[in-house]
């Protein structure tokens, strides 16, 4: 039976993952998605979920259990549902080819240096 689980960083990411294996320093994650919240007037707290790690190909991910704050498995079942629905999304090829898939990604890529370039250009420095 798999372990998802609800894990929580120092850094203040919420992720759901499946937790693989773990040891008194580490713990190996499988897909880990980031959990975003949000809240509209007049309803209930939401949340959506994407990729943590948006530009890695890597599936198994470590991370220092001294990073984390909590860590909850034995989720709701619509939590594992919704969890498994968005990793089945990203798995999906959505009929693009291996070229253009690359080309999203330089693009993708070069928008967040530019993105970087800008904020460390308009640093305001005291």
């Amino acid at each position: 039976m798999e372990n998802i689980c609800f894990i929580k960083l120092i850094n203040g990411d919420d992720i759901i993952a499946t937790v693989d294996l773990e040891d008194e320093e580490d713990i190996l994650i499988y897909r880990p998605l980031k959990i975003y919240h949000f809240r509209q007037p007049g309803l209930p707290q939401g949340m959506q979920l994407g990729e943590w790690l948006p530009f890695s190909e890597e599936e198994m991910v470590p991370i220092k259990r001294k990073h984390v704050i909590h860590m909850h498995g034995d989720l709701d079942w619509r939590v594992a549902k919704h969890y498994h629905q968005v990793l089945s999304y990203f798995n999906d090829d959505h009929d693009i080819d291996e070229e253009e898939r690359e080309s999203i990604k330089e693009e993708a890529k070069q928008l967040l240096i530019d993105q970087i370039m800008i904020s460390a250009n308009n640093a305001t420095v005291h």
